[in-house]
């Protein structure tokens, strides 16, 4: 059960976040009050780049960026590598080189504990913390200094996607950079406030019934859920005005569709309590595709089942694969889609049945997102009443992947 001292640190540095806006301001911030919160004498995050990694670090009171080769050797390597946390109570002990995180000597240097930053399980760096003494970060430091981790690593994530559409706005004419600024700019003011309600809830959660009775427990889980939907709500704007720039390229890797879509369905349970979810799973397929796009579709087509169905109603994702095409379902219990309103349903901002709540760029977005990775989405009656849309992507895409449109 995370104590007091964990909940108020995190705050902090929830607060620390919002006050940063670029990514460099994201990270100084982040490590100067991780700093204070665990008490160490050197903090860095470490972030891949081709061949080496870029540290910022903070010291005392000064903060510096540096590189150093891959390879090098280092102790933020071996987490990088490994995907794992790493502590070591004392260096001098360990039988391990006595280095800094960027491959100098460091002599002074006795207790570490290195974490991977992951935001939507792609790993954006490392966060080490670093004592001069040994044995001052016990588990429940790793435990904060891994949440902090995450937390910076989403951070850093939504910065750099903001100041690459922030980039694009300039080259737009003046009505398309108004809209398209407007909604950047409501992601941007929404997302630090967002950050500090979901890591908050988070927390509350792992609180056990002594704490928190029945009641409150509810509330909080109630606070997490929408939370994550506005959030979600945040992520389809940026992702519209990604699509009204022209943001061309796709981060292509291997994906096993039945894996996105597994935790699609996960994710969706807890969303719509009074549905049933059934992933059927013929034959798995993997695709090369832009994993975190691919569930993006698979979740904006599963949240459309789930709006449009019928309380109780079975929402059934199908994988197989056809004609050397991997071929994704989606089917639902309610009205279905009237044939005429079959290619319109796919337009911006068009909602067929308004006593539903959405914004009407979420089938858009899976239209666009997957012409983007050179398929096809289509929708035809279910059997037994509803609507079936599928999604068609070739196995084999060309590792420059396709423009989103």
């Amino acid at each position: 059960m995370p104590s007091r001292h964990r909940l108020t640190a995190l705050g902090e540095i929830i607060r620390a976040l919002s006050r940063g806006d670029t990514p460099d301001e994201v990270v100084r911030v982040a490590l100067e009050a991780t700093r204070d919160a665990v008490g160490a004498d050197v903090v860095s995050f470490a972030v891949p780049e081709a061949n080496r990694l870029r540290f910022s670090i903070v010291e005392g009171d000064s903060f510096s960026v540096t590189t150093w080769p891959k390879d090098s050797g280092g102790l933020t390597e071996r987490v990088l590598n490994s995907d794992e946390p790493l502590s070591i109570p004392d260096l001098m002990t360990s039988g391990i080189p006595l280095r800094r995180l960027v491959g100098e000597e460091a002599p002074h240097a006795r207790s570490y504990v290195g974490v991977p930053a992951r935001s939507n399980k792609r790993v954006v760096g490392v966060l080490s913390v670093q004592s001069y003494r040994p044995g001052v970060f016990g588990q429940e430091d790793v435990e904060l200094i891994a949440e902090v981790g995450r937390q910076v690593a989403d951070a850093i994530v939504s910065s750099r996607r903001l100041a690459r559409i922030q980039r694009r706005i300039s080259q737009l004419d003046r009505a398309q950079r108004e809209r398209t600024d407007f909604l950047v700019g409501v992601a941007h003011d929404m997302r630090s406030p967002l950050a500090g309600i979901i890591g908050f809830a988070r927390i509350l959660e792992e609180l056990d019934s002594v704490v928190l009775d029945p009641m409150a427990a509810e509330a909080v889980r109630f606070i997490a859920a929408e939370a994550q939907r506005l959030s979600d709500l945040v992520s389809q704007l940026v992702d519209l005005g990604r699509v009204d720039l022209g943001e061309t390229s796709l981060d292509l890797e291997p994906v096993d569709l039945a894996k996105v879509a597994a935790q699609v369905v996960d994710v969706a349970r807890t969303r719509f309590p009074a549905h049933r979810f059934a992933l059927r799973v013929e034959k798995p397929v993997v695709i090369e595709g832009d994993m975190l796009r691919l569930h993006r579709v698979i979740a904006n087509l599963v949240d459309n089942a789930a709006i449009h169905g019928p309380s109780g109603g079975l929402v059934t994702i199908e994988i197989t694969e056809d004609a050397g095409e991997a071929v994704l379902a989606v089917s639902d219990r309610g009205p279905g889609v009237p044939p005429a309103d079959r290619d319109r349903i796919f337009e911006r901002f068009v909602r067929l049945d308004g006593n539903h709540a959405g914004t009407g760029i979420g089938l858009y977005l899976v239209k666009a997102l997957v012409d983007a990775h050179g398929g096809k989405v289509t929708v035809t009656d279910a059997p037994g009443g509803g609507a079936r849309f599928e999604v068609r992507l070739p196995e084999g895409s060309s590792r420059e992947g396709h423009p989103v449109p």
